[in-house]
């Protein structure tokens, strides 16, 4: 801060009248804003002094941010608000300073989880005696004879923090919320507030004691986010939506894509105007024909971590998501079969559940040698040794060489060289979710090469449904899979599952042509199965069995599996889908092209008699 001779002076004069001391600033208040934080506050001084803007993330000490000049509110430019979380000031002026006010910190949150919250109506809550739902309430009248609940499922992570709020009017008696462990009791109207980290897996539910007579209404859960993390001076972010890092001419062609920590070196950049991606509505889109960027090299060697937020709008054999800054030295790329993607850096992971064609979601890769690791999205991670390749730089939309381009549109990517401790990755990952995808919905997939779509241009009859419905797809079914297989691979991803979601099981062919046969013994372990998935808390009517498809030599044993799926949903409240009847109708063993696998039409067929059963 560059001062004059005059400002000095009077200050001297100031400091003259105020004596030896300053007072410290009142009631600061911290708001979020677009681009940072908005900070105000009391002055005590008269307007006279300038007053210091401290501040800290969570694991840092602190550090001046900015001096105001006789002012009473400022905003602090962030890359994100959770960079600087705490705050505290103090006036100043001369050598006098006042004492620093007290600590205040911002809470970021993510996406709200509870549903009809406002209780527009009964949906999704269960209601226990005494309890109603009406104008826009839920009330409860006092006719309970013990305590009483409200409740609706949570798909809360353990482990994880949350913000539990509802308003009470009350009337009489008390109110208590839990969500594995119990809250204080509240016996106050007004807006009541908890925050809490979740121990154990639970329903979300407010318990009125006998006596409590009263209404709830705008209840919400939110989940609190600290990615502070991501502002080390260690990791490069690229952010799509920040403006001030992105050099772009007038057709949205862009020539340099910075890194939000400011880094100089680890500037992407691209001066063909040719090969230059465009800046989209929801990302950078790079043409798959010869675009791509790349910074010049930097230090980025193992252990690497990198976080991806991106979708593949085609998909071609060995094209190139993203690399280091040599060909091979850290990539992602387009492997296998359609839609798959392999992580390398001189030897290629297992092919993981990919992203499905244009739909978002977040890869995460860990280079670490024999200790690396691939992620998409909350799918299981693939591990084992990609090689020792050091990417030494970032390369998007191409190899290291600028070959191979990849149609691809991203929103952001995040490297490290470092491996990060769980709960920083999933402290990044839940960001990313929040701040890029918060209106994904996901569904999921359990079956065999007909529900991964084998044959067919690995088109899943799955995703005609999905696709239409405007959800996204986690597709986990696996080729020459019997039941058996089903039950190990749902208890290896049930973790990484939305509760939310729904379940699309398609199995049954292999058990038929190389497993025990459909009998009492495979009835049972399938209902086992399902049992298994209530019990985990997914909800019954969100499950959704179905037949394989008709065909003639195995017609006996498809009748007893599609007896025995008929029986599940009586007795479950799941849904059996009949893939045998429409099959049959739309051309019998035609539509099968090697005795298993639908052909497109195939496809359509059983994909349009699931959407028809989705709700």
């Amino acid at each position: 801060m560059i001062r004059t001779k005059i400002e000095t002076q009077t200050d001297a004069r100031i400091i003259a009248r105020l004596g030896a001391k300053l007072n410290v600033p009142t009631n600061l208040t911290l708001s979020l804003i677009s681009g940072g934080v908005n900070l105000a506050w009391e002055d005590q001084s008269s307007g006279r002094a300038y007053t210091e803007i401290w501040g800290k993330s969570d694991a840092g000490n602190y550090q001046l941010l900015s001096i105001v000049a006789k002012g009473i509110s400022t905003k602090i430019d962030m890359i994100d608000p959770v960079a600087v979380r705490t705050y505290k000031i103090r006036s100043w002026l001369g050598s006098i300073y006042s004492p620093f006010t007290a600590d205040v910190s911002i809470e970021m949150l993510g996406a709200e989880m509870i549903r009809n919250g406002s209780f527009a109506n009964t949906s999704e809550w269960t209601l226990g005696t005494g309890w109603s739902i009406s104008g826009g309430m839920a009330n409860c009248d006092g006719s309970q004879t013990g305590s009483s609940d409200i409740y609706q499922e949570n798909y809360m992570s353990v482990g994880l923090t949350y913000q539990f709020t509802y308003t009470l009017d009350l009337i009489a008696g008390s109110i208590q919320s839990w969500s594995g462990d119990m809250f204080a009791k509240r016996a106050k109207s007004g807006t009541h507030t908890i925050m809490f980290k979740v121990t154990s897996a639970s329903l979300i539910t407010i318990t009125a004691d006998a006596d409590f007579i009263g209404t709830i209404s705008n209840v919400s859960l939110k989940r609190i986010l600290n990615p502070s993390v991501l502002y080390d001076n260690s990791f490069r972010f690229y952010d799509y939506e920040d403006t001030n890092s992105i050099i772009k001419d007038e057709t949205d062609k862009v020539s340099a894509w910075g890194d939000k920590n400011g880094q100089i070196n680890a500037i992407i950049l691209q001066a063909d105007t040719a090969k230059q991606p465009t800046l989209e509505a929801d990302g950078l889109g790079f043409d798959g024909i010869d675009d791509f960027m790349q910074s010049n090299a930097f230090a980025l060697s193992q252990p690497t971590s990198l976080f991806v937020v991106f979708k593949q709008r085609s998909w071609d054999l060995d094209s190139c998501i993203l690399d280091g800054n040599t060909i091979g030295s850290g990539s992602l790329v387009q492997n296998a079969t359609s839609p798959g993607t392999r992580a390398y850096a001189g030897a290629f992971s297992l092919e993981p559940n990919s992203l499905e064609l244009d739909e978002w979601g977040i890869v995460k890769i860990v280079f670490n040698g024999a200790s690396s690791k691939l992620q998409i999205d909350r799918m299981i991670p693939y591990t084992g040794d990609f090689g020792a390749g050091n990417m030494g730089g970032i390369t998007i939309g191409a190899y290291g060489n600028g070959t191979f381009s990849s149609d691809i549109v991203v929103k952001a990517i995040i490297t490290r060289p470092a491996v990060l401790l769980s709960s920083e990755e999933e402290s990044i990952y839940a960001y990313l979710q929040n701040r890029y995808l918060p209106d994904v919905v996901e569904d999921y997939g359990l079956g065999d090469s007909i529900g991964f779509g084998a044959t067919y241009g690995t088109q899943s009859f799955f995703k005609v449904a999905t696709k239409a419905k405007g959800t996204v797809l986690r597709n986990y079914s696996v080729g020459g899979y019997w039941l058996t297989h089903i039950v190990t691979r749902y208890a290896e991803n049930k973790d990484y599952m939305n509760r939310k979601g729904r379940i699309f099981i398609q199995v049954g062919t292999n058990d038929i042509l190389h497993g025990t046969g459909i009998d009492a013994t495979w009835n049972a372990e399938y209902r086992a199965l399902i049992e298994q998935m209530i019990a985990d808390k997914f909800i019954p009517a969100n499950i959704y069995v179905t037949t394989p498809p008709y065909y003639s030599t195995r017609t006996a044993q498809n009748e007893v599996i599609r007896g025995y799926l008929n029986q599940m949903a009586i007795d479950y409240g799941i849904r059996s889908v009949d893939m045998i009847t429409p099959t049959l109708a739309g051309g019998g063993d035609t539509l099968l092209t090697d005795t298993v696998h639908p052909n497109a039409e195939g496809v359509v067929i059983m994909g349009n008699t699931l959407l028809s059963a989705v709700t």
